[in-house]
């Protein structure tokens, strides 16, 4: 169960994981709310259609790293002599980044999408890259695993696109590896669309013990805050979604 309390359990080392990455719109890898009833992290498997999105080896030295770009206003007021009265969010960009070890279709279909593939014979091929194409949205599934505690987290990202992508250099002491980073995108487009989904079995990221139905006159607000849902993260352009009330970001 979560604590505010110091607790080791509440950390995570990543220790291992892996990184799928497959075409917008596929079904997502775990039930989502509100269908998570009986959603067991621990015995779940991956549909074949996200196994074979596997990336394959990473860099130990850039694994994927989650970014949260805030972007904001200072107002100031004139009787407050300068200083500031509210500050305004006007952006929140998340992205994730890391390093590819393996060259294979999945990992060069990132960064050279539209390629053509033609098999020759004794293991050999052409590969065609076409002049102009872009890179389509994706959806990703980020999978990190603390074995120490036998955690395992899961981050299903319903729509993303490559924003940049690192150079490939062939070097005689390294793989050929190359950085993608993506930016996360609302998946319909819309400012209410959930960004993100966490699922794990991670105690700081447990769901709060319900609220007792006691009568508002015997109630301690205080002593039984609304639950919040860990499970969803809203887009930066709107509001942040928990379970029971709205908030500003």
């Amino acid at each position: 169960m979560a604590t505010t309390a110091p607790n080791v359990e509440n950390t995570i080392v990543g220790k291992v994981g892996n990184v799928y990455v497959t075409a917008h719109g596929t079904p997502p890898p775990f039930p989502l709310p509100p269908e998570h009833e009986g959603f067991d992290i621990t015995s779940a498997q991956l549909p074949e259609v996200w196994t074979a999105g596997n990336l394959g080896y990473l860099s130990e030295a850039d694994t994927p790293t989650f970014g949260f770009a805030l972007t904001t206003k200072e107002i100031s007021a004139w009787q407050l002599n300068g200083n500031t009265l509210r500050v305004l969010q006007t952006a929140k960009v998340r992205t994730v980044k890391f390093t590819v070890r393996e060259v294979n279709r999945t990992t060069w279909g990132l960064i050279e999408p539209g390629s053509r593939y033609t098999d020759g014979t004794n293991g050999s091929s052409i590969v065609t890259v076409p002049n102009a194409d872009i890179n389509p949205d994706r959806a990703g599934l980020f999978e990190i695993q603390d074995l120490d505690y036998g955690v395992t987290v899961w981050i299903y990202v319903p729509r993303m696109n490559i924003k940049t992508i690192g150079d490939m250099k062939f070097d005689p002491t390294d793989t050929a590896n190359s950085q993608l980073e993506f930016d996360f995108l609302p998946d319909r487009g819309l400012p209410s669309d959930d960004l993100y989904y966490i699922a794990s079995n991670h105690p700081g990221l447990a769901s709060p013990p319900p609220v007792l139905d006691i009568g508002v006159e015997d109630a301690d607000i205080t002593a039984y805050p609304r639950p919040r849902s860990y499970q969803r993260s809203g887009h930066g352009g709107g509001r942040e979604r928990f379970a029971g009330r709205s908030t500003p970001e």
